[in-house]
């Protein structure tokens, strides 16, 4: 067994073609957010029970929560508690359809 293999046994059970060692880009969340809306505008960002929206109207979506937490007083750094129904209660299991 190879050190990466050893170190972090999970890899195993990785799909053969999936690379192991992966390198993520030194950049926070949100720039990375920022980046994915504006290389790929047009692609369906989320998709659930046959309805999608694009990276554009997620983040038109989030510039608008961001301007109302903005109005009601919020500041950069505060903690922001988000209360939403789960649209998945079944998500993951066999047999979900």
């Amino acid at each position: 067994m190879s050190d990466v293999y050893s170190s972090k046994p999970w890899l195993k059970f990785y799909d053969p073609h999936a690379l192991a060692p992966i390198s993520y880009p030194s950049m926070s969340y949100a720039e990375a957010m920022d980046q994915t809306f504006r290389k790929f505008p047009d692609q369906t960002a989320l998709y659930y029970m046959g309805n999608g929206i694009t990276y554009r109207e997620l983040d038109a979506l989030t510039n608008q929560l961001a301007r109302f937490l903005i109005a009601e007083g919020c500041k950069a750094g505060d903690t922001v508690g988000v209360h939403l129904p789960c649209p998945w209660p079944n998500m993951g299991r066999d047999d979900n359809p």
